[in-house]
């Protein structure tokens, strides 16, 4: 360290190189060599050291110089697009040190939209997901799994999906589960079976299962004027067939009525299944990113 005080960085690198190879597991080396890289101007090495170093410490429960460490990460600017250099996270950061849960869940999307240009459409779709900056992707998922103690974070669901045999072809019987695991699947006490829950119902607590959080929630494949549009469709087909068939306004109520709740249940796994393929890309992107 002495040596990079007098600015002779690359004997610095040496010397932690030393030590690294020495003991894998020096937190502090990896630190402050990345503190050098980046002195050096090779910023990618010194990104790389500071995510090593920061998972260290947090192994370590070592809270505060993880913090420290994350703060070196925000420092740095590393030009995956000019896009992903202007966007803050003091915001998020604040929300998350006081606990708001459910309005750092909402900066979280905030931020994710602003980083791809998708402030406009207020969702992010799999093409988004797919090409997301890693930087960016490494650095929400440190802020939630800091401030959280690791309760909270994309890792923490990869980590789940994954224990559970969740690949980017599982069927929806592992979806079902991945969402019993995390708690967005509750069997209420006025239902018989699991339900996916409402945004109104998660639980911006620590109380919550492990990975509840965040939620960045995909856009569905089906918009509400779409739905809207579907519904008077079927309207005017369930009349147009009544009236052809000359059966009374009561077989009208009937069928109109089966063949809404045929259409629902339709919209609504299709909407399950965007989002389960959703959440596969995100876990296959996190999986490239090495969260």
């Amino acid at each position: 360290m002495d040596k990079a005080r007098r600015g002779q960085y690359q004997e610095s690198i040496d010397d932690f190189n030393l030590a690294i190879r020495s003991n894998p597991n020096y937190s502090a080396a990896f630190k402050f060599r990345g503190i050098a890289y980046s002195k050096l101007r090779d910023k990618q090495k010194a990104f790389y050291d500071f995510k090593q170093a920061a998972g260290l410490y947090l192994r370590a429960n070592d809270v505060e110089s993880y913090h420290n460490t994350i703060q070196l990460l925000l420092n740095l600017k590393i030009s995956e697009s000019d896009r992903a250099r202007k966007f803050s996270y003091r915001r998020l950061q604040e929300l998350l040190l006081i606990g708001n849960w459910q309005e750092a869940d909402k900066e979280t999307l905030s931020i994710m939209l602003q980083i791809v240009g998708r402030e406009k459409q207020a969702f992010l779709s799999e093409q988004d997901i797919k090409n997301f900056p890693s930087t960016h992707l490494h650095i929400i998922d440190q802020l939630w799994m800091v401030y959280s103690n690791g309760h909270f974070g994309f890792r923490v669901k990869k980590q789940i999906w994954q224990s559970i045999g969740g690949t980017s072809k599982s069927d929806s019987n592992v979806w079902r589960a991945f969402g019993d695991r995390v708690g967005w699947r509750v069997k209420y006490d006025s239902s018989f079976v699991k339900t996916w829950i409402a945004y109104s119902d998660f639980n911006f607590t620590l109380d919550a299962p492990a990975g509840h959080l965040p939620t960045a929630l995909p856009g569905r494949r089906y918009s509400f004027l779409s739905v809207i549009a579907s519904m008077i469709l079927l309207f005017l087909f369930t009349l147009f067939v009544i009236t052809i068939l000359g059966f009374s306004s009561s077989y009208f109520i009937s069928g109109f009525v089966c063949l809404f709740l045929v259409t629902f249940n339709t919209i609504y796994n299709g909407s399950q299944q965007y989002t389960k393929e959703w959440w596969q890309q995100l876990f296959s992107r996190a999986q490239i990113c090495e969260i």
